[in-house]
């Protein structure tokens, strides 16, 4: 479903962010009529994210791989977001989830404050699908 909508960088169960021409990004909240989305479609996604325990929605980056971010723990720039990462079999892009390029079964990387690089850890579990942490903590 989120491959049909991947114009839409983030689908959360409140806002959304939809892609726009330049490298832009508008970010919609829920109910605003100039989102793109239908309400029906928001409602389908919000319905299988409270049945699967989705709490903060699915995020693309822009090579198209999808990050079903489950759980977020801390606040801010202290937290860091729990899920499930899907890697698509795709070109160099300037930004991609970092177990899409790096073809490693597992891998983790300490958060750097100074280089402002964000501290991950991930783990293979079948083909492209990882569960994947993301943040500084």
């Amino acid at each position: 479903m989120s491959d049909e909508d991947a114009h839409y960088s983030r689908i959360a169960v409140t806002f959304l962010d939809r892609d726009e021409p330049g490298g832009q990004y508008g970010r919609y909240m829920d109910g605003d009529p100039n989102a793109g989305l239908a309400k029906s479609r928001w409602d389908a996604y919000r319905a299988i994210y409270s049945r699967d325990e989705i709490k903060l929605g699915v995020q693309r980056d822009e090579a198209g791989d999808a990050f079903i971010m489950v759980d977020s723990v801390g606040l801010l720039n202290r937290g860091h977001t729990t899920g499930y990462l899907f890697c698509r079999q795709s070109q160099a892009v300037s930004f991609r989830f970092q177990p899409c390029t790096l073809n490693k079964n597992e891998g983790s990387h300490e958060f750097d404050p100074k280089a402002r690089e964000e501290g991950y850890s991930f783990w293979r579990l079948d083909g492209s699908w990882f569960v994947y942490d993301e943040g500084p903590s």
